[in-house]
């Protein structure tokens, strides 16, 4: 049996079905997942995986290698935060979806907007993610008695999608964040699995934001990204890009997927974890600490100067 791309909110608990593993068996799924996270599971946001009229997945070849994970900075076995020294941290990765860019808001919207749409009651709102291909939406349309066409219903899927990414909002706390790391000299990049096209629609509203960064790598795109999270390669690659391609040790990579921190740790630097509600964050996957929020992140703890509140 060939197991399809799971739903993003997928957490492992439906690999025990497949008879081929899923690279994220160890994690279990979302009891509601239909399969489709086996592929890239969390390291793609809910819109990763849309019809591809509005595809933002990169259609990168699959890791072929497993990523080592060698011992890097102070990693606390019960997900503390470890300390780093000061003036160890000089330039700053920020994972696109989740930490820069609070897509989680954005699914909120299409999925409520379809269900207000086509009277789907607000319990089962949570189904409509699951509208993924032909079969799927033939299903919904018959639980749901709808009277538009499962073809039709993907197209206003999509078409939902595309207004709703258009004012993608940028995630609390990150303007202030990201103008205390230019305040105090860290250059600050992002690595996004989006391609070019995705990240012009989520962006539009954020350019003079988005001009802050020393360079964006987008992965989707970029011929140099020749293999997805959890491979190293993104973050190989972004971080050659600062002007002084520093030493890796000295970059701190902010995901919010634990396939991003694997790909960090792989790349030898030093990773913060902000999981979203669908993630188990007893699983830490080697981050120097697993956050909350973006406020929740206290520079001194990695060794940088204190940030106003």
């Amino acid at each position: 049996m060939v197991h399809k791309d799971c739903d993003p909110r997928c957490t492992g608990k439906c690999n025990k079905k497949r008879l081929t593993p899923a690279p994220t068996a160890e994690k279990g799924c979302d009891p509601r997942c239909t399969g489709r996270c086996s592929k890239k599971n969390a390291s793609i946001s809910p819109f990763e995986s849309l019809p591809p009229i509005v595809a933002i997945a990169e259609n990168l070849p699959p890791t072929t290698a497993p990523v080592k994970n060698e011992d890097i900075g102070d990693t606390k076995p019960d997900g503390q935060i470890a300390l780093l020294k000061p003036g160890e941290i000089k330039f700053v990765i920020m994972d696109l979806d989740g930490v820069v860019l609070d897509i989680e808001t954005v699914y909120q919207w299409v999925i409520e907007d379809l269900a207000s749409t086509y009277g789907i009651p607000a319990k089962d709102v949570q189904h409509i993610i699951d509208l993924q291909d032909e079969e799927t939406a033939k299903k919904l349309c018959a639980d749901y008695n709808l009277t538009i066409s499962p073809q039709d219903f993907m197209t206003e899927f999509r078409n939902t999608s595309i207004k709703h990414l258009a004012n993608t909002p940028l995630m609390p706390g990150v303007e202030k964040l990201m103008d205390f790391f230019l305040e105090n000299n860290i250059s600050v990049a992002v690595a996004s699995t989006s391609n070019e096209e995705a990240f012009k629609l989520k962006t539009q509203k954020h350019t003079a934001f988005f001009r802050k960064f020393s360079h964006i790598v987008l992965g989707g795109s970029d011929p140099e990204v020749d293999a997805r999270k959890p491979s190293p390669k993104i973050y190989q690659v972004c971080g050659s890009r600062f002007p002084s391609n520093p030493d890796p040790k000295t970059v701190l990579v902010l995901e919010d997927t634990a396939d991003g921190v694997v790909a960090a740790r792989g790349a030898q630097m030093n990773a913060v974890w902000f999981p979203n509600k669908y993630m188990n964050k007893e699983n830490n996957p080697g981050a120097l600490a697993v956050l909350d929020s973006i406020d929740a992140f206290d520079p001194k703890q990695f060794g940088l100067p204190s940030i106003k509140r």
